[in-house]
């Protein structure tokens, strides 16, 4: 069985570590805080001295770290240079695209393979080994590695070449900031109207989830049938920007997306269903 290396044993690498450990793999940590290791340790795994050594002794080396600048100083510079020809580096970092390429290509050159692997999850997920995995790069590189993801994810999503996981990720992320922050403006408002707020915060994401269902289909097909209009998405936008006026609540999400719904009616396509405005390529109408 494959020796597996982890570094950065924070919330996420922690509970991979663990889900490794519990499926037998062998596994040797590192992290600049070493105590963070120490469950680990008393689990079965091997403390490493350094991200060399680490790297030296793995035939996988999974790096779970904070930006593009700790995976350069760790992943590029301390350990790739180390590395076995034929080890596999998985990075499940969320970075840039640009840097997912640059370790594929540094990877490439050491003779080494390179997934690019962001997880969709919480710290819940990650001990219990039910992460989605988001996985950029070549397709035989991922078989050949599909046990070791197997034993961190439950869903494992080949998106496509190196970097492109980097894509996706990130594009959930703001997608996810985006929902949580719009929630915020929203409880505000709703504060302001004496509404309770347990109230108010199950009608949003009972809201959300009918959202999820109802367009989800309508979106992945470019289908602008007209369920709610585009129009009168946008009228209620504005009343709901004069309420936030009239009850003195900054809500700069809101003035932003009704700008975007503003923009996107001038095309002329204001009949169309709402979900129009999710399209990327232009309507097609």
């Amino acid at each position: 069985m494959n020796r597996i290396g982890v570094v950065g044993i924070g919330i996420m690498g922690g509970g991979i570590a663990a889900s490794l450990l519990r499926k037998g793999f062998p596994v040797s940590v590192w992290n600049r805080s070493p105590e963070k290791c120490a469950p680990l340790v008393e689990a079965g795994a091997v403390l490493a001295p350094d991200p060399a050594s680490l790297a030296a002794e793995s035939d996988v080396i999974i790096s779970v770290l904070r930006d593009d600048q700790v995976v350069r100083e760790v992943v590029l510079e301390q350990m790739l240079p180390h590395a076995k020809p034929g080890t596999t580096l998985i990075d499940m970092s969320t970075v840039t695209p640009g840097m997912s390429r640059n370790l594929a290509q540094k990877a490439q050159l050491r003779g080494c393979h390179f997934l690019d692997a962001p997880v969709m999850g919480s710290k819940e997920a990650a001990e219990n080994g039910q992460l989605t995995i988001l996985v950029g790069g070549p397709a035989e590189t991922l078989e050949a590695q599909r046990d070791v993801l197997n034993a961190m994810g439950q869903k494992i999503v080949h998106v496509g070449p190196n970097g492109s996981s980097a894509f996706l990720k990130l594009g959930c992320n703001q997608f996810v900031a985006g929902i949580i922050a719009s929630v915020g403006e929203g409880l505000a408002l709703a504060k302001k109207g004496g509404v309770d707020r347990q109230t108010a915060v199950d009608v949003f994401m009972g809201t959300m989830a009918r959202v999820a269902v109802l367009k989800h289909s309508k979106i992945a097909e470019r289908d602008w049938a007209t369920h709610f209009a585009l129009d009168l998405m946008f009228k209620d936008l504005v009343q709901a920007q004069q309420a936030a006026d009239e009850a003195h609540v900054t809500m700069p999400i809101l003035s932003a997306v009704t700008d975007t719904f503003e923009r996107v009616r001038r095309q002329g396509i204001g009949e169309l269903d709402f979900s129009v405005v999710a399209d990327p390529e232009g309507a097609s109408v």
